[in-house]
């Protein structure tokens, strides 16, 4: 019937429409305001041509009387269920990473979905470009820098190897916003939107002074203990400036992940003290073998507003700008941030993660699975300067379920993500 109706449609020309046409009814029907009729029009199987009718035959409807009123409501009548399941389709496939800006860069930089689980899985890393936008990363700097000028310069911000891991700093608003900046990505990589967040460090490092630059220490360590087997968590850092091999920049053991389960079944001792403390820091024999095993030592160079991510099981640290870098004056910026599936937290965890929310706490990186709330260390006479309470970004409904203290439904039919990792006995 919708196919008749088009097809009698007058021209642009016509003077108005004969009484008793089936445009004339339907036309009336709209000026009534009558939407049964367009209900019972609007049949699945008259939808599809109805769509194209309207667009190709029915340029002149605006000329017929009551047009105006009739032709919204029975395009919107008809499309609503198309437009409906379009919407549900667009929640259930996690977006895709950006595309990379125009330019080039000298670090590894992957853009698609399956070439960063790919090159993940393969490597143990990846750089993935454009997570934030260059005028926000230069707003989140300034705030960064605005918070510093707080600090006297007899007492400056307290940190180590550019870590900073007090005064609430991951409660602040740029770590927030970066945050839900990054979720796209991480909801690519594991099948969901339904994710908790770690609410991490960022690091922060002025242009080095003459002591500052590389001396060549190594502090190469692991961050996933014995007992977590396979895939745990992949770590982000989002850089607010740009790192090139010659500034402060991650170092990595390049696939030293598909090395965990044997080098702990080589080195005991590392093992028993990985599983008594999730950090284990590599000795200069174990680093050996790791390259024996074809685990090349990798400086990361990341775009401004790229994130370089890796499988928790890599061997990494980082390594100070070296002297006579091409930037001279370059800070480091980076907000830490990891992801990932709700579905597997239990309601201890998220008991945790609700406490660190509420009493702006920070954790390890671990966002699902026995994660560590750490302790607050600010010394007593800084206490001003630390975040007192949660910013804009933070309350939103999106953060609050990052966080963990508002519940996602696991029974709407949307996806959970992967299956939940896999724990040894110790």
């Amino acid at each position: 019937m919708l196919l008749s109706v088009c097809q009698a449609a007058p021209s642009s020309q016509s003077p108005g429409v004969p009484a008793g046409s089936a445009v004339g009814s339907v036309v009336a029907a709209g000026q009534a305001g009558d939407g049964s009729l367009i209900d019972r029009m609007c049949s699945d199987d008259a939808r599809g041509l109805f769509c194209q009718c309207h667009s190709v035959r029915c340029t002149s409807a605006p000329a017929i009387p009551g047009a105006t009123q009739l032709w919204p409501k029975l395009l919107a009548a008809c499309t609503a269920p198309f437009r409906k399941k379009q919407r549900s389709l667009r929640r259930r496939e996690p977006r895709r990473p950006p595309r990379p800006r125009s330019g080039s860069h000298d670090g590894r930089i992957h853009t698609g979905r399956m070439a960063v689980r790919e090159d993940l899985e393969r490597d143990g890393y990846c750089v993935v470009p454009g997570v934030v936008s260059e005028a926000k990363c230069d707003e989140y700097i300034a705030q960064y820098k605005a918070w510093l000028d707080t600090f006297p310069a007899n007492n400056p911000v307290r940190s180590r190897l550019s870590l900073v891991k007090d005064y609430a700093i991951g409660h602040c608003e740029a770590a927030w916003e970066v945050r839900l900046a990054a979720k796209p990505i991480f909801a690519s990589i594991w099948d969901t939107e339904k994710l908790l967040c770690s609410m991490d460090a960022v690091a922060i490092a002025p242009p080095p002074s003459e002591k500052d630059f590389d001396r060549g220490k190594v502090w190469l360590h692991c961050d996933q203990k014995a007992t977590r087997q396979g895939l745990h968590a992949y770590q982000g850092a989002v850089y607010l400036e740009e790192a090139t091999a010659d500034d402060y920049c991650l170092r990595v053991l390049e696939k030293s992940h598909n090395c965990h389960q044997q080098f702990f079944a080589t080195f005991p001792d590392a093992r028993k003290k990985s599983v008594a403390k999730e950090f284990y820091k590599l000795t200069k024999e174990q680093v050996a073998w790791y390259k024996e095993q074809g685990c090349a030592l990798k400086c990361v160079a990341v775009p401004k507003g790229g994130m370089v991510l890796w499988d928790s099981r890599v061997i990494h640290d980082n390594r100070p700008p070296i002297r006579d870098r091409a930037h001279a004056g370059r800070w480091r910026f980076v907000t830490f941030v990891c992801m990932t599936p709700a579905k597997w937290a239990s309601e201890q965890d998220l008991d945790k993660k609700r406490r660190a929310y509420e009493e702006l706490l920070l954790t390890n990186h671990y966002p699902s699975q026995k994660m560590r709330v750490l302790p607050d260390k600010t010394p007593s006479q800084q206490q001003d300067m630390s975040i007192k309470k949660h910013c804009k970004a933070a309350k939103s409904e999106d953060a609050k379920q990052l966080a963990g203290v508002v519940e996602y439904d696991f029974e709407d039919g949307e996806p959970n993500g992967r299956s939940a990792p896999v724990w040894l006995d110790k």
